[in-house]
């Protein structure tokens, strides 16, 4: 069961000076390699050298979702496996690794993770444990006041939040290609119940090529600084990574 819930943006507690404004949508930017006369776009169109795909929404990205593992499955997961080394592929890369990773976690299951934020190798090897994680339901969501406990919450401001999905009252998942993915401390404080001592488990999850080296992360500012100045609550947040296997 799928529940989407429409509701106003709340505003920023903290104004971010010189944020352009961006799509909820996911979005795919890649190089193109081959030569064209002019320097720049005209303003509201792409330059030549760039194109863009944007889904218009959760529901749109599901139905590319759904027609591309119906038609060709066998050639989105070799992609997703094969382009970890081009570049000009990286954030159609993260984008469908994303949609595949919101899929497997919502389906349940047993997923390998490790801690990131202790020593995690030992003379008996990494320090892996599988997690459980339960069948969920997806609810869509655009205001903190429209979460719901144990739902697996997708929100639709992108930019706005510091995860890619949120259960409610205290895990985050993050889904990322990347070796590096500071945590933005500002998106997440509103979903935080900061009178409460219990751990802020905040899940990377990763393909099986950075799993077993990803390492804990630097919590940042707003600006992209390192986080100087921590409150209380950011000292409960616990690191894991968590392995995601790409066979549809």
């Amino acid at each position: 069961e799928e529940i989407v819930v429409e509701g106003e943006e709340v505003e920023e507690e903290e104004e971010v000076v010189g944020e352009s404004s961006l799509s909820s949508a996911p979005t795919v930017t890649r190089p193109d390699k081959g030569k064209g006369v002019a320097g720049k776009g005209v303003e509201g169109i792409p330059s030549y050298s760039t194109f863009t795909l944007e889904f218009a929404s959760d529901h749109v990205s599901e139905m590319v979702m759904d027609n591309l593992i119906k038609n060709y499955k066998d050639q989105l997961q070799n992609f997703v496996e094969a382009s970890s080394s081009l570049n000009d592929y990286a954030t159609l890369r993260g984008t469908i690794f994303e949609r595949i990773a919101h899929r497997k976690l919502l389906e349940g299951g047993s997923f390998r993770t490790r801690p990131l934020f202790a020593t995690t190798v030992s003379c008996f090897g990494m320090n892996n444990s599988k997690l459980p994680i339960p069948k969920r339901d997806k609810l869509v969501f655009s205001t903190v006041d429209e979460v719901v406990p144990n739902r697996y919450c997708i929100p639709t401001q992108k930019n706005k939040a510091s995860f890619d999905a949120f259960v409610s009252p205290d895990t985050f998942f993050q889904m990322t290609v990347a070796k590096s993915h500071p945590i933005i401390k500002h998106g997440l404080e509103k979903y935080v119940n900061k009178d409460d001592n219990s751990d802020i488990k905040f899940y990377f999850v990763l393909p099986k090529e950075v799993y077993n080296s990803y390492q804990e992360q630097a919590l940042h500012t707003t600006k992209g600084t390192v986080l100087k100045i921590r409150p209380p609550w950011v000292n409960r947040i616990k690191q894991y990574a968590l392995e995601i296997e790409l066979k549809l």
